[in-house]
């Protein structure tokens, strides 16, 4: 089972997913992960959407599906 959330920058909304027992630390996990996009919210919006999952990925390893769309057209995708 998965479970999901997901964060906006300015130029992106970020949706991902993580595999899950249905506990709460769901809630938890997904409070980090917000966190750590609008903190570097910045440094994302800069940017290509390949670039915004990859960083996402390699900064939270559990997450396993990402969407990067970009609110100027372009999406990328990153399936673990």
């Amino acid at each position: 089972m998965l479970s999901g959330s997901s964060s906006k920058t300015n130029n992106y909304k970020l949706t991902y997913f993580w595999p899950t027992l249905g506990d709460t630390k769901d809630f938890a996990y997904a409070s980090q992960v917000g966190q750590w996009v609008s903190s570097n919210a910045r440094v994302l919006d800069k940017k290509r959407p390949p670039d915004v999952a990859k960083l996402l990925s390699e900064q939270f390893p559990d997450v396993q599906d990402i969407d990067a769309i970009s609110f100027n057209g372009p999406l990328a995708r990153y399936r673990a």
